[in-house]
């Protein structure tokens, strides 16, 4: 291997590096802003059943929750249900 081809070798493992954290970042960055998310949605849910109850409903609507799993499963597939089920246990 010749110092030009080591350079231009060297050139694309920078910049490979490079345009990997930067997508490491936005990741981060994404996993950032879903936590978030997360948190407001729990403390609406939370306050949501807080309405229920106070109106003399029961605390869990199974008919909402059931489109909640619907919608998932419609935009995300399977892997839908299983994470709306997580955020529906998350409270």
């Amino acid at each position: 291997m010749n110092d030009t081809t080591r350079a231009e070798s060297r050139h694309e493992s920078d910049s490979e590096t490079l345009a990997t954290e930067v997508q490491q970042r936005l990741v981060a960055e994404i996993d950032e802003a879903i936590i978030h998310l997360m948190r407001k949605r729990s403390a609406a849910s939370a306050h949501l059943e807080q309405l229920r109850v106070a109106h003399g409903h029961p605390r869990k609507a199974l008919s909402w929750e059931n489109s909640v799993l619907r919608r998932y499963r419609g935009e995300l597939g399977s892997t839908g249900t299983d994470l709306a089920l997580l955020l529906l246990r998350m409270l």
